[in-house]
């Protein structure tokens, strides 16, 4: 018999053909009184046991756990983890939401998803100490937005992978926000699709991290499409390019072009 704890399952696996029956039980129904320490948990779970196996093995004398499959546990994972996901994008929707509300500036939900929203915070009237709260919110929501690609309201947020211009650096290369473009290094060259802002150095592209496709075919030569569109493919990872020091590659700038697909 094991406590019913965040590895239980896993334990319980693990000697489960070594074993006729392993119990998961239940410390949420049957919870000892007075102090809590490991020693007082294993005596009575002793206890329980000792009194579950003498009185003829009734039920209601040690409240267990159901132990799904594999499979099950894995949806319930992916289910919690969407949740999360779910919980964190509205906290940090609700933080911009109030933080320009205390500015005396009122703006639709809506709108916060819209693309040129943050280049709207610019010409916000507030301190710029709310101007860098607000950019480092957005941040974080657009990292969230970027992950997750196999959720349906994630992925309709952030449908395409996205490199980042400043207006006028797009200007002098000819290129338009929505065009689709070629992002190239010497290692190689990544399709995004172009946005504009304000925000963006002049002389920098931002890049969206991670991508796949999970509507596209698992096997290969596709594998979801992962050298599509993914900045992984920009980095060097040569040993020669390898940092010591830190044992890692040089994956947080590299010197790149932007050109419109198909030289148009």
């Amino acid at each position: 018999m094991v406590e019913k704890t965040f590895n239980a399952f896993y334990f319980r696996d693990q000697i489960a053909d070594q074993i006729d029956t392993c119990l998961v039980y239940n410390t949420n129904v049957a919870r000892a009184e007075g102090n809590k320490t490991n020693k007082i948990d294993a005596r009575h779970l002793v206890k329980k046991l000792t009194y579950y196996l003498m009185w003829g093995r009734r039920e209601e004398d040690l409240p267990t756990v159901y132990v799904p499959g594999a499979e099950m546990r894995e949806l319930r994972g992916l289910f919690t983890t969407y949740q999360l996901h779910k919980k964190r994008n509205v906290q940090i929707t609700n933080r911009i939401h109030l933080i320009l509300k205390q500015n005396g500036i009122c703006v639709e939900r809506k709108a916060m998803d819209k693309k040129d929203f943050e280049a709207r915070i610019e010409g916000f009237e507030i301190a710029e100490v709310w101007k860098f709260q607000i950019r480092c919110a957005l941040r974080a929501l657009k990292k969230a937005e970027e992950e997750q690609r196999q959720i349906k309201e994630a992925r309709k947020k952030r449908p395409d992978p996205l490199v980042t211009l400043h207006p006028e650096a797009a200007e002098k290369l000819g290129l338009a926000e929505n065009d689709w473009v070629q992002v190239i290094t010497p290692q190689g060259n990544i399709r995004m699709r172009l946005h504009l802002s304000p925000i963006v150095d002049p002389r920098m592209a931002d890049v969206d991290h991670g991508w796949w496709f999970p509507e596209r075919m698992e096997a290969e030569p596709e594998l979801f499409g992962v050298f599509e569109s993914n900045a992984n493919v920009l980095c060097p990872d040569g040993a020669e390019f390898c940092n010591p020091e830190i044992g890692g590659w040089p994956h947080t700038a590299l010197l790149c072009r932007v050109e419109k697909e198909n030289g148009g």
